[in-house]
């Protein structure tokens, strides 16, 4: 007989909550949101085909997981084949990430949509997943794992943790928990079991490993490990996110995390605060490619003549790791972290492209990224930047770039788009790309959330 979890505790807390939500409780905002987060993440994963670590990984999960026997299958995106769920919940939860073009939720310092959407994805195809349900699904995942984050991202961080695979799991053990139904009870047995499993380190983006991407993959499957575990009836620790050896205390070094998730449960939809990248590049890097390339547009800068780029950013970013790298560099895994690789690329080409952030013999490339240092400057709030830009011939350029809470938000067809943008990088017909547009326009409205990969399924390109 398992053990009731306590109903004080911040697991039963946002159990209750997560098993509670109901569509109808959502405001037309959120649904909107959660439409444009299952575009995005989808579009950008199918726009990672080339990444290397998705075809890595399958070969290992093919090995462990053989053909799958008579347990639930799923696809696995980037081959189109139908594979045991766990494997295909891995290797999406990987490729979504791969560009890291995903979203972004910034006080929690935490991408959810690679963990969250491959989750829901696949389940949809194993058993009834309504739109509405999906849609709710993401809104409770969201709202957990940013209340979470938001209470101890930032002190995680600081002693080397990376905050998506510590945070994103409890997402992912709260959608994977809504599609199987569990109680309040369950989803808080659920949520404990995800802290044990949470964990990875920052250190991927100083040695530009290809781990970030299994680190989202992992959290993805963790997920749904806890939700499952739960659903057959494993407990866990009541207080195991508060308690004196747990969670919070050991990874972050807090002991008032209680009141901080609380304050962050209730302060209003997380959902609505993601932002989503218009570049496949750290999101730290957003605002820094985005002011290069304006100046460059604005005054016909030929990169060849640039001598120096100053980038000036809030001193906090400055410090995370990776952000000021300057390389040379072999991997994607290390130039996507880099403010000055990014900023060289994307002025090199005059826009972002994976090719571009992969050309690491690339001369000009090479040579502005090293002519780029990024500096602290405390007059900038986070995601603001500064750029100057000074020619071999004495001239300079300079700008600001102030953004607002919605800067970043981008609007459905907006993101619609972006993804255009990306189709050549698409294992996804151009008709195909606008049919899915077209379906997930009306998400909440799907019987079947399994449509949208049947549908991706149709219009693979040759």
């Amino acid at each position: 007989m398992n053990t009731k979890t306590d109903t004080g505790t911040l697991s039963h807390l946002l159990g209750t909550y997560a098993a509670g939500l109901r569509y109808e409780e959502l405001p037309p905002a959120v649904v909107d949101k959660a439409r444009t987060l299952v575009l995005h993440g989808l579009g950008t994963a199918l726009a990672a085909q080339r990444g290397e670590v998705a075809p890595l990984a399958a070969g290992s999960m093919a090995w462990l997981f053989g053909n799958g026997g008579d347990g639930p299958l799923a696809t696995e995106l980037h081959s189109g084949r139908r594979v045991p769920l766990a494997h295909a919940v891995l290797v999406n939860g990987i490729q979504f990430h791969h560009r890291t073009q995903e979203d972004t939720h910034f006080a929690a310092y935490s991408h959810f949509g690679p963990v969250v959407t491959p989750i829901l994805l696949a389940l949809s195809e194993v058993q009834p997943v309504t739109g509405k349900e999906m849609i709710t699904a993401m809104a409770a995942a969201y709202q957990v794992g940013a209340a979470l984050g938001t209470a101890g991202a930032r002190e995680s961080t600081a002693r080397g943790f990376r905050a998506t695979p510590l945070y994103a799991g409890f997402a992912g053990a709260v959608a994977a928990g809504r599609v199987l139904g569990l109680d309040a009870d369950g989803m808080a047995r659920a949520i404990g079991l995800a802290a044990h499993f949470a964990g990875g380190l920052n250190e991927t983006w100083v040695a530009g490993t290809m781990e970030y991407g299994i680190q989202v993959g992992t959290t993805a499957l963790h997920g749904l490990m806890a939700a499952r575990l739960a659903q057959d009836g494993a407990d866990a620790a009541p207080t195991v996110l508060e308690g004196r050896t747990g969670f919070f205390p050991a990874v972050a070094g807090i002991d008032d995390a209680p009141a901080r998730v609380r304050k962050a449960l209730d302060a209003g939809w997380h959902i609505t605060r993601v932002s989503l990248k218009s570049f496949g590049a750290c999101q730290l890097a957003q605002g820094p490619i985005t002011a290069a390339l304006a100046l460059q547009e604005r005054h016909g800068i030929d990169p060849e003549q640039i001598a120096r780029i100053a980038v000036r950013l809030n001193p906090y970013e400055v410090d995370y790791p990776g952000t000021a790298e300057q390389g040379p560099f072999t991997r994607f895994a290390g130039s996507l972290m880099s403010v000055p690789f990014s900023v060289a690329a994307a002025l090199r080409h005059g826009q972002v492209t994976m090719a571009g952030m992969t050309a690491f013999d690339d001369a000009l490339t090479n040579r502005l990224a090293q002519a780029t240092a990024v500096l602290p400057d405390e007059s900038l709030k986070p995601l603001d930047c500064g750029m100057d830009i000074a020619l071999a011939d004495g001239t300079s350029f300079s700008d600001e770039l102030r953004t607002s809470k919605d800067f970043f938000n981008l609007s459905y067809d907006r993101d619609r788009e972006v993804l255009r943008g990306l189709l050549p990088e698409m294992n996804l017909t151009r008709a195909g790309l606008e049919a899915l547009a077209d379906t997930i326009a009306g998400l909440e409205s799907l019987a079947s959330a399994a449509d949208i990969l049947e549908l991706v399924a149709a219009h693979r390109a040759a």
